[in-house]
């Protein structure tokens, strides 16, 4: 997270934020604390798989991040990562 706030700071940007499936691993959310990045959550689906189109109305100019888990922290299911990086 702090290469990727890092990135974000040379680029002008001074509101960092990411975008995580609920499901994300929870020391996104201490490196988020610590880094002071805004981290928004996304929903899953009935699938329990993230929602992509979720994903993409939460991106905006200060994004620095999109996170996808292979496998996720709370199901052991993979997000779909080709979709996610789309995204990008």
């Amino acid at each position: 997270m702090l290469a990727y706030r890092q990135w974000g700071k040379e680029r002008g940007i001074t509101k960092p934020n990411i975008v995580v499936p609920v499901t994300a691993h929870g020391a996104l959310d201490k490196a988020c604390f610590y880094f002071d990045i805004e981290i928004r959550k996304v929903a899953m689906k009935t699938d329990f798989s993230v929602d992509i189109e979720g994903m993409e109305r939460q991106i905006d100019s200060n994004t620095i991040a999109l996170v996808g888990s292979a496998p996720d922290y709370a199901f052991g299911l993979f997000d779909d990562i080709p979709a996610i990086a789309a995204l990008a």
